[in-house]
């Protein structure tokens, strides 16, 4: 039996709250959060080109980066990471084509990098190879595929790791908005998915499934995949429309002659915990406004669930045996953001 992974949000289990709102200049938008193995965070606020470190307690203990074009600076930001190999955090700067590097909060080095990985969602697996995405050739670009590669930085040698195209995926339903076309719900063009956990191993998917390939980041071989047999296509029930009907004005309609609408679970994203878990984010039903999770060993066993209300504004960036480190954004407009390290409960 897995466990359910819940969040005491009535209970005191907040390891500790960090409000940007203390900062001389407060964050409202927090485009990346990393964790180190000891319990150290490092956010970035994009817009003013600057990371922010907290020790494991939640202190402030300093930041770097700043606006500018000169070494160690920034001015297009959008992805961190940490490799603990070499207790480094790397900034992706999209704008300089920049591979930027701290160490003990110091500028280190910054590896120019080819422009065409900023724009494909970038993670290193090591310090000299990034796996990246790039969509495919075609005249009709809303219709092309896209796929994962392999860069190698210092030869420039480049692997290709998955291929995804465009087709359709099962029985489709569509949803017919008053006042709009009609657009196929459940068909759509797959979106790569990946990321790289603590014991070497690469995760690559496609949104048009629940399966994700598993390769050896040494030696970039396919040694398993991870899919949940028990996340089938199923027809919806007339609850399960009526409520998606009344909550959103729309129509589902059913398509290929299905005598019921389908309905089937995908992943929207997901990411590997400090212990090597893959905690997957799956669509909900229609009418389901939750963020839903689903946690699995390496091997593939289910080993938690975890929801939270979509209205919580709460987004969930990284997770170790015993806590979640999560953003919540305030309702209103540039807002400080706040960071909270969270206890959870039933999982082991």
């Amino acid at each position: 039996m897995y466990h359910f992974l819940f969040l005491a949000f009535l209970f005191p289990g907040d390891a500790w709250v960090f409000n940007t709102e203390d900062l001389p200049d407060y964050v409202f938008e927090i485009s990346d959060l990393v964790v180190t193995p000891s319990g150290e965070t490092y956010f970035l606020d994009r817009y003013e080109s600057r990371v922010y470190h907290l020790n494991e307690m939640g202190n402030l203990v300093g930041h770097f980066g700043k606006k500018g074009q000169g070494p160690g600076e920034i001015q297009g930001a959008f992805r961190l990471q940490y490799l603990p190999a070499n207790q480094t955090v790397y900034v992706f700067d999209t704008n300089r084509k920049r591979l930027i590097s701290f160490k003990a909060d110091l500028f280190v080095v910054e590896h120019q990098a080819p422009a065409k990985i900023f724009y494909g969602e970038p993670i290193l697996i090591d310090a000299r190879r990034i796996v990246y995405k790039k969509k495919d050739g075609g005249e009709r670009k809303s219709k092309q595929g896209a796929s994962l590669y392999l860069l190698d930085l210092d030869s420039g040698k480049e692997t290709l790791l998955l291929q995804l195209d465009h087709r359709q995926h099962g029985d489709a339903s569509r949803v017919e908005r008053p006042g709009a076309q009609v657009y196929n719900y459940l068909d759509w063009t797959p979106r790569a998915v990946f990321a790289v956990d603590p014991g070497k191993r690469l995760y690559l998917g496609s949104t048009a499934s629940f399966d994700l390939s598993i390769y050896n980041t040494s030696t970039v071989e396919k040694i398993g995949w991870l899919s949940d047999p028990t996340l089938k296509p199923r027809l919806l029930s007339d609850n399960e429309v009526e409520a998606f009907e009344e909550k959103t004005g729309w129509r589902i309609l059913t398509a290929h002659g299905s005598a019921s609408p389908s309905f089937r679970a995908s992943l929207i994203g997901f990411f590997v915990d400090a212990v090597g878990r893959v905690w997957v984010q799956v669509n909900p039903p229609p009418g389901i406004e939750e963020q839903r999770y689903r946690i699995y060993q390496p091997s593939g066993k289910l080993v938690g669930k975890l929801s939270l209300p979509a209205k919580s504004k709460l987004k969930l960036y990284h997770a170790d045996q015993h806590f979640l480190w999560l953003v919540a954004t305030q309702e209103e407009e540039r807002e400080p953001s706040i960071l909270i390290k969270k206890q959870a409960y039933g999982l082991n």
